[in-house]
């Protein structure tokens, strides 16, 4: 009895050992997401268990598609575009001066000319801030100021010369040709430098025209003589307006009376003008046809017993000629 229980039981253990070795030759029909879940939890048991794993294969390839597309990104074609519009400058950075010809104006002739300087000599400056038939020093070139004055047919002279290693160009105009004198009744001279207006010199309007347009100047400055001389007494009257860039100077013949000195300054009187760009005189020196250098100037309060505000109240008014009193011992 016990031997065929034996036997049996070897038996049986013979079959399933058969039956277990033929499946296993059989493919395994196992759904791929189980294959990525085995598969991730290879990886993850591999990295736990070793610092320099040898991933698979296929898990190496899936881990460097993700690192290159997300983690590290390569730079777009669109941001490099982008990058290369910013990089120019402005054109604000490197500016360039056109300096464009207007078109002339139609010449005047006859009496039409005739009234059209008179106009112009009337108002010659014309602006808010010192100008000259609204040419600007520092701002208006040289085209500019020939179209301005295109129609009047002036006699103008041109011509450069060199100042302090400095090449500049002189444009004179000459109004009012007088034939027994043989000379122009008023000049005007433009001076430019690289074709922009530098230097203005005319005729002032006087001083009652000038203090209410500009106000009160910064410095007024006078000069005169001791004694007549040939006949005449020089008295000089100078007014600087230093941040305008404007000087203005007036000469009357003066009398001298129990050792003062007295000019007097009519509503009349015709001046001599002098603009430079603006923001750029430090002192009176600046405006040498106004201020000539071998004579010697004294401030108002110094040469006169008369203050700034004396005098503004006195010269802006038109109606009566303004006089200034100075002591002859000054000038001696």
């Amino acid at each position: 009895m016990k031997r065929r229980h034996l036997l049996q039981l070897t038996f049986g253990l013979t079959s399933i050992f058969l039956l277990v070795t033929c499946q296993s030759e059989m493919p395994l029909n196992v759904p791929t997401s189980t294959v990525g879940a085995v598969a991730g939890t290879a990886i993850s048991q591999s990295l736990s268990e070793s610092i320099t794993p040898s991933p698979l294969p296929s898990v190496t390839s899936t881990v460097k598609v993700e690192a290159t597309s997300t983690l590290i990104p390569d730079p777009l074609p669109s941001a490099t575009a982008v990058l290369v519009t910013a990089t120019p400058l402005l054109p604000s950075a490197t500016p360039t001066i056109v300096d464009i010809t207007p078109t002339p104006l139609p010449t005047l002739e006859g009496e039409e000319l005739e009234l059209a300087v008179a106009e112009l000599l009337a108002n010659p400056m014309n602006c808010d801030v010192p100008c000259w038939w609204g040419a600007k020093p520092g701002v208006t070139s040289v085209n500019d100021i020939k179209h301005i004055i295109s129609p009047y047919n002036f006699d103008i002279y041109e011509y450069e010369y060199e100042d302090k290693g400095k090449l500049f160009t002189a444009m004179r105009l000459g109004i009012g040709h007088d034939e027994e004198r043989n000379d122009f009744s008023i000049r005007v001279g433009f001076i430019f430098f690289n074709s922009i207006l530098f230097d203005v010199s005319a005729y002032s309007p006087p001083i009652s025209e000038v203090l209410a347009k500009y106000g009160q100047p910064d410095e007024i400055w006078l000069e005169t003589v001791a004694e007549e001389y040939q006949g005449s007494l020089p008295v000089r009257l100078n007014m600087v307006y230093l941040e305008m860039g404007m000087a203005v100077g007036y000469v009357v013949d003066g009398d001298h009376h129990d050792d003062v000195v007295t000019g007097c300054f009519g509503d009349e009187e015709m001046g001599r003008l002098r603009l430079i760009t603006p923001n750029t005189a430090i002192s009176y020196n600046d405006f040498p046809i106004i201020f000539e250098a071998d004579r010697r100037y004294l401030l108002l309060e110094e040469a006169t017993s008369m203050t700034m505000d004396e005098f503004m109240q006195a010269f802006s008014d038109p109606t009566n000629p303004q006089c200034i009193e100075t002591p002859a011992e000054l000038w001696e």
